[in-house]
């Protein structure tokens, strides 16, 4: 009987460390997995941003914006060209119909565009795109400056 109830903790040792390790390890693995698990669905409902190459050129007034090359700005998307002057006078340009590789963008500032500009201005030009989705925006794609060059008449 006095085996039995014995006091030689020599086993309990090693038994308690493996308690130990299989608990943090079981902790451990639910906290990665569950981080894992939230990252994946955060990504599932982002709508995707068109990669594009857009290369706008200005010609006096005359604004030209060519797209290069990359995804095209599909139906019912939009791009907006966004012109601000150097005062912070903004006004833009939409199209609806969509763009890809090799269609342009032409405006006339001042004219189509309501600024009023001079010789020697530098202008903004963003590039704002927007699907027809709840969670797109307005996500600027391109931004460019240009010193204006107008030749009077």
């Amino acid at each position: 009987m006095s085996e039995l109830f014995s006091t030689d903790t020599k086993g309990l040792t090693p038994v308690i460390g493996i308690i130990l390790i299989t608990s943090i390890t079981v902790v451990m693995a639910a906290i990665i997995g569950g981080f894992v698990v939230g990252l994946g669905a955060e990504t599932e409902d982002q709508s995707p941003i068109p990669t594009t190459d857009f290369e706008p050129e200005i010609d006096g007034e005359k604004l030209v914006v060519t797209h290069q090359g990359g995804q095209g700005i599909e139906q019912g998307e939009t791009l907006t060209l966004q012109v601000e002057t150097e005062e912070g006078d903004v006004d833009t340009k939409t199209t609806i119909d969509g763009m890809t590789a090799g269609d342009t963008i032409e405006t006339v500032i001042g004219d189509d565009l309501n600024l009023d500009v001079k010789d020697g201005d530098t202008i903004t030009v963003n590039m704002v795109w927007e699907a027809d989705r709840a969670d797109v925006t307005g996500k600027v794609l391109e931004e460019h400056e240009f010193t204006l060059n107008i030749e009077d008449e």
